[in-house]
């Protein structure tokens, strides 16, 4: 299911990638937010995040681009979503013990300023390294 995005996703944005990205992290089940949580067990089916985008996963650009939209657009994308889910979902993404997808921001290999909207950035996929201040 299509999400609506307040705001316009960034150039390198897949939204496929992210939608599923999105349905991976916070669309849980109350079963799935209780002791283990879905992120501690090791029988859960993997999701159309895990068995389709596992590239865009490892990415730290195409992460960190995630979490932009998702940050730049929280109140309409979580909407849907129960308080758990939502709290569940940032506990994984700013967690390091859980995944912590929000360290690769520290990355040297994610700009600090997002990439012009070209089918070349899109293409690439390494950043050059952050020039010292």
């Amino acid at each position: 299911m299509a999400r609506k995005h307040r705001q316009p996703p960034d150039p390198g944005l897949d939204l496929e990638a992210f939608d599923a990205w999105l349905r991976h992290t916070f669309d849980r089940s109350p079963e799935d937010l209780t002791k283990p949580v879905w992120y501690d067990r090791i029988d859960n089916p993997p999701t159309e995040w895990e068995l389709r985008y596992a590239a865009e996963a490892a990415d730290p650009i195409a992460t960190a681009v995630r979490i932009r939209h998702l940050f730049s657009n929280a109140g309409t994308l979580l909407e849907s979503y129960s308080d758990d889910q939502v709290g569940h979902g940032l506990s994984f993404i700013v967690n390091g013990s859980l995944g912590g997808e929000i360290y690769v921001l520290a990355s040297h290999e994610v700009p600090l300023v997002p990439p012009p909207a070209t089918p070349a950035s899109r293409a690439s996929t390494r950043a050059p390294a952050h020039a010292a201040a």
